[in-house]
């Protein structure tokens, strides 16, 4: 155990004296994976499939606020279906609008949980995101990814969108009303009956909310009771609701990305800070006003051990 305390100093130290350098290149590398699989996942503009795009834009992504970085998915995701269908453009151009209005002060703010959700469920860990937030933020962090959530439960439903407007033959300036109010009436019929976002959406919020007030209770290891309280949380609810809804998440996938995703967020919470419940002490004292009882708990930090060579002579 105290190796890996040693291990934990030792790259808390590194980040902390090369941050500078090491954050630009986290995020250039993530923007880098998110750009190919965007593009990846719709396939119709060739143009963004150069590496020299994808590249320039992880390298914009890497320096620029995430909400910048946000805009400019929202604008390669457009520029894919326009290569497609212009009515279709326009129905995701006026969805994307009042997503943006409608929450513009968390989008901007957490613009980066928006971001990484889809991703998250993309590759079975969105279960870990509920976990993280509610460990380092507040609740309210629940609306930028339950819109994360939606983005990505939305996607899927395009290839459908964009079916219909080439199949539909009608391609003059004077069909684009009636090829828009069919678009319109698919979505609506498809989102309303989609309860599987609703569901995820749900569980997700709750699990965050649970992982936040339980790390604030005052019992040792909260915020590893807390990790794993959601965890099984997130499980039951989400299989259990997946049979009554009839929902289309795969249950053994629930299972091994809701092991994974906790191991992770406990991982994170150890390099985070590690407290020391030996050594807690109790304190007193008072001002001009109260008078206070505090519990204090000393983080655990082991200096890396030194060798020590002696002579015989």
């Amino acid at each position: 155990m105290i190796k890996l305390y040693e291990i934990k100093e030792l790259l808390t130290n590194i980040f902390k004296k090369y941050e500078k350098f090491i954050m630009p290149v986290l995020r250039f590398i993530l923007a880098f994976v998110i750009v190919a699989k965007l593009n990846g996942f719709f396939n119709y503009a060739k143009a963004l499939d150069k590496f020299s795009i994808q590249f320039g834009s992880a390298a914009l992504a890497a320096f620029l606020p995430g909400s910048w970085f946000l805009l400019l998915l929202g604008a390669m995701v457009l520029f894919q279906v326009f290569s497609v269908s212009l009515e279709a453009t326009i129905v995701l151009f006026v969805i994307m609008l009042a997503v943006y209005l409608l929450f513009m002060p968390m989008i901007t703010e957490y613009s980066w949980i928006v971001i990484l959700m889809p991703l998250l469920l993309h590759w079975n860990l969105g279960y870990l995101m509920p976990l993280i937030l509610g460990l380092l933020f507040s609740p309210i962090t629940l609306i930028p990814m339950s819109v994360g959530i939606g983005i990505f439960r939305f996607a899927g439903y395009l290839g459908g969108l964009l079916q219909m407007s080439t199949e539909s033959g009608k391609t003059s300036m004077f069909d684009a009303p009636e090829n828009l109010l069919a678009m319109y009436n698919h979505l609506i019929a498809v989102l309303t009956a989609d309860r599987t976002s609703v569901l995820l959406m749900l569980v997700f919020s709750m699990a965050l909310i649970l992982v936040y007030y339980i790390a604030k209770v005052e019992m040792d290891y909260a915020h590893y009771i807390a990790i794993g309280v959601a965890a099984v949380f997130q499980m039951l609810t989400l299989i259990v609701g997946n049979i009554l809804w009839k929902g289309y998440l795969n249950i053994g996938a629930i299972i091994v990305g809701l092991l994974f995703s906790a191991l992770l967020a406990a991982a994170f919470q150890f390099m985070r800070f590690r407290l020391d419940y030996q050594q807690a002490q109790r304190l007193q004292f008072e001002d001009d006003h109260y008078y206070y009882y505090v519990k204090a708990i000393p983080k655990i930090k082991v200096n890396k051990s030194t060798k020590e060579i002696k002579r015989i002579k």
